[in-house]
């Protein structure tokens, strides 16, 4: 989730058309949702995917453990880290639990 702002090429390259100051209440909101977002979707990541084998892998786990957080707290000494507005949902797996998928019919000619 990155929200993207127009970036001018070729002849409208030489105007000015993007100001931090310029930033209205709804795209400075968008900005801290993407980044809470980010970080939120990072920390999953880094617990569901990481799953390398050997002893290199709790080194690599823990520092990108540490510098996930040390942009959560950066993001909340600065304002810019927003609370969830409702509660994390999972993706389950439907091949975990084959009761639960839904049994194949076959229409049958009379």
């Amino acid at each position: 989730l990155v929200p993207m702002f127009f970036v001018p090429l070729g002849h409208l390259k030489s105007r000015d058309w993007f100001q931090r100051d310029m930033l209205s209440d709804v795209q400075e909101e968008l900005l801290k949702r993407a980044l809470t977002h980010g970080i939120r979707q990072s920390k999953g990541l880094l617990t569901e995917f990481f799953d390398w084998e050997g002893a290199h892998t709790t080194a690599y786990r823990s520092a990108f453990r540490g510098f996930i957080g040390f942009l959560e707290l950066i993001a909340k000494m600065h304002g810019l880290y927003s609370p969830a507005n409702r509660p994390g949902r999972s993706i389950e797996d439907p091949n975990r639990y084959p009761d639960r998928l839904p049994i194949p019919t076959i229409p049958v000619r009379e």
